[in-house]
């Protein structure tokens, strides 16, 4: 039998007699007031604590034993055809976090206001802009200075500035190449 109800209350607790800690939630029924208890199944893999109000589809092996399945959290649909978001909301239904997947490929983690750096990519950056710099500098002081001792005595300013940027390297999010 399948049946529609909506989420009155939520806990983490045994399930039939298992030692496993499960969520467990009480539905009532859309058809009438009765109210069953059941196993809230997100899918292997994943975790989630619905919030009360959540909309879920019982399916029941037999009057003792059902599982609820998500069929709607009143959050309005907002991604494209083959696309798919993962996100996260408080009690009053507002998304808190999320990551976008979308049909172009792009990831957008918490909206598209902002960009992932490639690290390395900036790396080279610097460090070809301080041998621009340095290459400049020295240039510039052969053509004032054409002593040698004033080119030996020149320290190139990427030894006095520092760019080490590695402790601005994220190591726990990792992106493909651009396509």
């Amino acid at each position: 039998m399948v049946d529609y109800g909506t989420i009155v209350s939520v806990k983490v607790d045994s399930f039939l007699g298992s030692v496993d800690q499960y969520v467990i939630v009480d539905v009532q029924l859309t058809d009438d007031q009765d109210t069953v208890s059941c196993l809230w199944l997100p899918g292997a893999g994943r975790q989630q604590y619905p919030w009360k109000g959540d909309l879920v589809s019982l399916v029941f092996a037999n009057q003792n034993w059902g599982i609820a399945v998500a069929a709607s959290d009143h959050i309005a649909v907002d991604v494209a055809q083959g696309e798919q978001k993962l996100y996260s909301y408080d009690e009053s239904r507002a998304i808190k976090a999320f990551i976008n997947l979308l049909a172009d490929g792009t990831l957008e983690f918490n909206g598209n206001s902002g960009n992932l750096v490639r690290w390395s990519e900036l790396q080279t950056v610097f460090d070809n802009f301080w041998a621009a710099v340095d290459a400049a500098i020295g240039a510039g002081l052969g053509a004032t200075l054409p002593t040698t001792a004033a080119m030996t005595a020149y320290t190139p300013f990427s030894q006095l500035v520092s760019t080490d940027i590695i402790s601005a390297k994220a190591t726990k999010l990792k992106i493909g190449p651009e396509a």
